[in-house]
């Protein structure tokens, strides 16, 4: 019953969209950064599957410190990528200030 509530819900939500949402007559150019998507959902992949694998595999087997470690390089190729593309899917530039850079890490 709760998963037919949920869509009620979100049926609701799309018609109030397309209700009361007017769409933007402004346009701006944009493409999407399919290098940094595919390293970043990677990376996180990874990670999530060695966390979620890690106590009935052993935390110290090759597979989890395999997967810690692509997790790892794939998440730095994601940085070190978005760095230097004009639109980044997220911009790691703005980790440079500290108010930002310490929200995160305390998040």
């Amino acid at each position: 019953m709760i998963f037919w509530l949920g869509l009620a819900v979100i049926l609701a939500g799309i018609v109030a969209l397309w209700a009361f949402v007017r769409e933007s007559p402004v346009r701006s150019p944009g493409r999407i950064d399919w290098i940094g998507a595919l390293l970043l959902s990677g990376g996180l992949s990874r990670s999530c599957f060695a966390v979620s694998e890690g106590r009935g595999w052993g935390w110290a087997s090759a597979t989890v410190v395999g997967l810690f470690a692509a997790a790892a390089v794939l998440l730095v190729a994601f940085a070190a990528a978005e760095v230097r593309i004009r639109q980044p899917l997220v911009d790691v530039g703005l980790l440079r200030r500290r108010a930002i850079l310490t929200s995160n890490v305390a998040a």
